[in-house]
């Protein structure tokens, strides 16, 4: 039985670098975000960042980190994300 396993285990190795083998490339592709249109917003108390995102632009939480690097580019006299008042 365990001579077996040691053919079964050396055969699978040597066919896993034979030049049958297939050779994989896995790729990424990032998501491409299409140009939003600025926005000239005044900010109510108890407005966040986040309730303004999804409502005004209709975003869906994955949209959110590129939506907040986006808002520090155009806005970057705004340090705190927290306090936008």
């Amino acid at each position: 039985m365990t001579r077996k396993i040691t053919v079964c285990l050396v055969f699978s190795l040597l066919l896993a670098y034979s030049a049958s083998a297939k050779n994989i490339t896995l790729v990424k592709h990032a998501k491409r975000h299409k140009n939003l249109d600025t926005v000239i917003y005044t900010v109510k108390n108890n407005d966040t960042l986040w309730k303004i995102f999804m409502n005004l632009f209709d975003a869906k939480p994955e949209d959110l980190p590129y939506l907040y690097n986006r808002f520090r580019a155009l806005n970057p006299s705004i340090k705190d994300l927290d306090h936008i008042v």
